[in-house]
């Protein structure tokens, strides 16, 4: 009887575990932070430091993924990280006197289409950019002695890196402890 009765109440502990889990997983709000990588094209004009094998690439971090069918939507105060690699320097939020530009227009799938990001530093006359927009369509290093990289009219990619969502983690949690409870009963 003993053993009965232990059984069921470790089946119902389990069960509200996992209906607390399932409730606290599936009504919490889908905010996530989203990690973005950029990937040029090898620049197609250089003077030395620069060579035609170097490329634009960046990586950003945002407090939300951006959505479908935006328009020129300012990230900046979204940004969690950003750093931008252009073969010679690096640029990031951490480097002093850095003034980030970060425009971003979706399709309805929310795929970047057209964009503005620019990591200049103001008192060193140096930047890293990639920019797909109305106005220009180009990657560019540049060091404060006037040496650059550049490619026009070809366009990187923008590819999201899926970070899990906090529900997906609670659910996860809520299974392990359930197959651990499972397990040691069946020990």
């Amino acid at each position: 009887m003993r053993k009965r009765f232990a059984r069921l109440l470790g089946l119902a502990c389990v069960s509200a575990l996992m209906s607390i889990g399932l409730e606290l997983g599936l009504s919490a709000p889908a905010s996530a932070t989203a990690m973005y990588t950029y990937t040029g094209n090898d620049f197609t004009i250089v003077t030395s430091p620069y060579t035609t094998s170097m490329s634009v690439t960046a990586s950003m971090t945002l407090t939300n993924p951006i959505g479908p069918n935006q328009t020129n939507v300012d990230e900046v105060p979204n940004l969690i990280a950003l750093s931008m690699f252009d073969g010679v320097q690096t640029i990031n939020l951490s480097t002093p006197s850095v003034a980030p530009i970060a425009t971003f227009t979706t399709n309805s799938a929310g795929n970047i289409t057209n964009w503005d990001v620019e990591l200049p530093v103001s008192l060193q006359f140096h930047i890293i950019y990639t920019e797909n927009d109305s106005t220009l369509v180009q990657d560019a290093g540049q060091l404060f002695n006037g040496a650059a990289g550049a490619n026009s009219s070809q366009p990187g990619v923008w590819t999201l890196v899926s970070v899990p969502e906090p529900s997906s983690v609670v659910l996860l949690a809520v299974g392990l402890v359930a197959m651990a409870g499972a397990r040691r009963r069946n020990v």
